[in-house]
């Protein structure tokens, strides 16, 4: 099977308030609401047919003829979930495992709540806070306590994502500073943890950890595996690119002061399992946190870089530092290729004849970025109505973009360009 289905969060004030917007007061707004905020997870499910149905090409879009024919049929959407908190949630997620799909999402600060969509059962994961100043706390006692406070109480779940295969989950954490000061920078934490078995609440420390700090990370983006279920009855597990190992993971960290993206990609590790009396030996990919390997950073200046992640090719759109909108204007659509995976060799190192003792640089691609170019009147459109939904498939290399007030959706395809 392949899960088709529709996620999305809502907030709103747990009384309601007409005069107010809450969404002015989400979580990426860091602004403290006056009032108590409720937050609600919704999934809902719609099958293939019933679009096929209301897309029939016999009966123009908008005219009475469409109308009628829609109000016909069955309800297309289903609700097959709707989870409220008073706790933000975040990292809204759907996965398959065992044939069977899953709805998974963040609760802020600390917990990750998979739900089984089709049992209802639901599982939970509190990630334990980390210490990794313990021995700072002895030497500067006079903080000890604040740190040690404030560790329990702020260290938060920025991102995750879900490896059923391995039973495991990717959680990227923000450690806040342990002495202040105008430099002092969180420290993050990339941490694997065992998924809670099923329909069990559990509090764990990670198995796996990798740290990163000097630097303000406001945002993390990664990249889906899209590794192919076997009970697909589609004809993608056929592909021979369904027959090799499984992509690597991006995962892209917006940053700001300077604004920039640092990108690192995560390989899965190979592994086999030798034959035993009644077995075969097997081939098995892994996807582990020591093969995590930095590809590229740069600075943005007074641009933000927002980032559709690929394993291999990112879609990459740029606004204004200073644009607050929720539709900002776009200013440059840019493709990017990561490194270590483009098809073509890289520039022979560059050496410097003014130096004594003369060192190989590290091979850097010369073209990982890409600008795309949009047609004019619709370049035009997005920079001054603003964009309001863009994907990407990196597969196909087509892009689809929406800009605010317009109910057309373009489709681009880049497939040529993004080979360059």
């Amino acid at each position: 099977m392949r899960v088709r289905g529709v996620l999305f969060f809502r907030v709103y004030f747990a009384h309601p308030l007409f005069s107010i917007d809450p969404s002015d007061y989400s979580p990426a707004t860091e602004i403290d609401s006056p009032f108590p905020l409720q937050y609600e997870c919704v999934c809902l499910h719609i099958s293939l047919e019933s679009l096929e149905l209301l897309s029939d090409p016999s009966f123009p879009p908008g005219s009475a003829q469409f109308r009628e024919h829609a109000e016909s049929q069955p309800p297309p959407f289903r609700e097959l979930a709707r989870i409220r908190s008073s706790d933000p949630l975040d990292s809204l997620t759907l996965v398959e495992h065992t044939g069977l799909p899953f709805l998974a999402f963040v609760q802020k600060p600390n917990k990750i709540v998979i739900k089984d969509l089709t049992h209802d059962a639901i599982s939970t994961l509190k990630c334990e806070p980390y210490e990794p100043m313990a021995d700072l706390v002895h030497i500067c006692f006079i903080f000890a306590y604040s740190f040690t406070h404030r560790e329990s109480q702020e260290q938060t779940i920025c991102r995750m994502h879900i490896f059923p295969e391995q039973h495991q989950i990717l959680v990227i954490r923000s450690v806040p500073p342990p002495l202040p000061g105008p430099d002092a920078t969180p420290v993050y934490l990339f941490e694997m943890y065992d998924t809670p078995d099923y329909g069990k609440i559990i509090s764990s420390q990670a198995v796996d950890r990798y740290t990163m700090d000097n630097r303000h990370i406001v945002e993390f983006y990664i990249s889906d595996a899209n590794l192919v279920n076997h009970n697909d009855e589609s004809i993608q597990p056929t592909l021979h690119a369904a027959q090799g190992p499984p992509p690597p993971i991006s995962i892209f960290c917006r940053t700001i002061e300077p604004n920039g993206l640092h990108h690192f990609i995560l390989w899965p590790q190979h592994f086999y399992v030798p034959a035993g009396i009644t077995s075969v030996e097997t081939s098995l990919y892994f996807y582990t946190l020591s093969n995590m390997i930095s590809q590229s950073r740069h600075d943005s200046d007074d641009v933000i870089c927002c980032v559709l992640p690929g394993s291999s090719r990112s879609l990459i759109y740029t606004i204004s530092a200073d644009d607050r909108r929720a539709t900002p204007s776009l200013i440059e659509l840019r493709r990017y290729v990561s490194p270590e995976t483009q098809p073509f060799e890289y520039p022979e190192p560059q050496k410097e004849d003014t130096s004594d003792i003369m060192k190989e640089r590290k091979r850097v691609p010369f073209n990982i970025y890409s600008t795309l170019e949009l047609p004019r009147n619709l370049a035009k459109t997005l920079r001054n109505h603003g964009i309001t939904a863009v994907a990407w498939d990196e597969g196909l290399g087509r892009v689809c973009i929406a800009a605010s007030e317009d109910s057309t959706i373009h489709i681009l395809d880049f497939s040529q360009v993004s080979k360059l």
